[in-house]
């Protein structure tokens, strides 16, 4: 029996790439910030990833065919912003302090442990081509974005210097069900059913114009298990391949409601917290295709629909 840990498990995506590992057979370690028994996995538990001590004694205690880096420090686009001190140590201390941690811990053992870490197509910043491949020039404009390719820097060195299998996906904006509410897709979701629901009148949104290439989770994660069942490692964009607006998400879940949703939507440009793109982020996963054979299973439309009936299950059951 195959063996995975998944960092970062209480995640979105680490509750599909869970679901999805299972289905194969695996027997997967889930490591998150809360320390909860579990039937369903080897070990759930609470590990500081800032402890090297607390690092090097999981791999050693738990060894494992494959690690997912999923942990992530994240603000939705209309969360408010704390300093940039505070997001720097915060950002850094996941995505780069706890891969190192984890990278120098596998390497110690001698392992041949391949390890995946979830990078961001925010690497790119505001980027003059579309769409973007492995090969457009980085150049980060948010510290969000800096300390994702500082982590995939990190994973390419020991992959380069070690010979690690260490692989990153340069993942575009990917969303479900499980979602916090803060995030933009399920704030639409959940808003649009506690209209149905008289609960709510109104919907303030900040740029219905705005472009995204939007993808499932799920499918997501079937990407990351495909990366690391590669003979080689390397890194690898994660998208869906189009563009949508986020008045066409809002136009497919409304209309799934029986709403019409221009009575309900106001457009409020001062939401938005963080700078807007100017090319939109496009994710060409040519090679990814071509390495792997993956591709989305799940439409916009279905994404759409998918999210609305879940939140209106939700709601319903409250």
């Amino acid at each position: 029996m195959r063996k995975a840990m998944i960092i970062g498990y209480f995640g979105q995506d680490g509750g599909y790439l869970f679901d999805l590992l299972k289905d194969k057979g695996y027997m997967v370690i889930g490591i998150g910030r809360a320390t909860v028994e579990s039937n369903s996995v080897l070990a759930l538990e609470a590990v500081d990833i800032l402890s090297s001590c607390q690092m090097r004694k999981m791999v050693r205690q738990y060894p494992v065919d494959e690690i997912y880096y999923l942990a992530a420090h994240q603000h939705s686009a209309e969360m408010g912003m704390p300093d940039d001190y505070e997001l720097f140590s915060e950002s850094f201390d996941v995505h780069v302090n706890g891969l190192l941690n984890l990278l120098e811990s596998v390497k110690e053992t001698g392992n041949k442990t391949s390890v995946f870490y979830a990078g961001s197509s925010h690497i790119y910043g505001d980027v003059s081509e579309c769409p973007q491949s492995e090969s457009t020039p980085q150049k980060p404009d948010s510290i969000y974005g800096i300390s994702k390719q500082t982590g995939m820097h990190l994973m390419r060195y020991y992959r380069e210097n070690y010979g690690m299998f260490c692989s990153s996906g340069i993942l575009f904006n990917h969303e479900s069900p499980r979602r916090s509410p803060q995030f933009l897709l399920q704030k639409i979701a959940t808003s649009a059913v506690a209209i149905k629901q008289r609960k709510q009148s109104q919907l303030f949104l900040g740029d219905l114009s705005a472009k995204c290439d939007w993808g499932f989770a799920g499918d997501y994660v079937e990407a990351m298990w495909r990366i690391l069942q590669l003979e080689y490692s390397s890194d690898f964009v994660i998208g869906s391949g189009s563009l949508h607006t986020v008045q066409e998400f809002v136009e497919i879940v409304f209309a799934s409601l029986d709403l019409d949703w221009k009575k309900y939507v106001v457009e409020r440009p001062f939401l938005l917290k963080k700078k807007q793109q100017l090319t939109p982020l496009l994710g060409d996963t040519t090679k990814l295709r071509v390495a792997t054979g993956w591709k989305p299973r799940t439409c916009f439309e279905e994404l759409a629909r998918l999210m609305t009936e879940s939140a209106f299950e939700e709601k319903t059951n409250e």
